[in-house]
């Protein structure tokens, strides 16, 4: 339950304010998801993904920033409808993580892919990347340069940041 604004909540309902759809917690009424188990259920302030229990992602809510990775800034109204990120169906996804306006997925192998909006920053990360200096959207995922050697084990993701734990710790 929650705001139901921008079809986080997985209704088409687009109230900004909390609202009867969020009254007590209901299934999301997409033919999406009907027979869909899910291992894993993330939310950003705007969107959500899960990742099914055959491997796929499939995220829903606002698109602007391309935040749901499917390839487009906007899905023409239809965000509230669960769709599989297409760009990650062959990988063997283990792991999600959403923030406020991008999204990140880490592989069984311990690669990290981004997408969403990249906000502006001089600062390296402590895996040894450096997001782009200047704000950009990425709206299909893109693999997260790591330092030669280093693959990740765990995942987290704020409103404007990311995080990451190491194999190595």
């Amino acid at each position: 339950c929650g705001s139901a604004a921008d079809g986080v909540l997985g209704f088409p309902e687009r109230s900004a304010v909390m609202s009867p759809v969020c009254a007590r917690p209901r299934r999301v009424p997409s033919p999406a998801l009907l027979g869909v188990h899910a291992r894993r259920l993330v939310s950003g302030r705007y969107h959500a993904m899960i990742l099914t229990s055959a491997g796929l992602v499939m995220a829903w809510g606002m698109d602007g920033g391309g935040r749901l990775g499917l390839g487009d800034d906007e899905t023409g109204g239809r965000g509230w409808e669960p769709t599989v990120v297409e760009a990650l169906r062959t990988h063997d996804v283990v792991d999600l993580a959403a923030g406020a306006s991008s999204s990140l997925a880490l592989l069984s192998n311990g690669d990290v892919y981004r997408w969403g909006w990249l906000p502006r920053s001089d600062r390296p990360y402590g895996a040894g990347l450096t997001i782009a200096q200047t704000s950009r959207k990425i709206t299909v995922p893109e693999r997260v340069p790591l330092r030669a050697g280093l693959r990740v084990s765990t995942i987290s993701a704020g409103d404007d940041c990311w995080m990451a734990v190491t194999k190595q710790g």
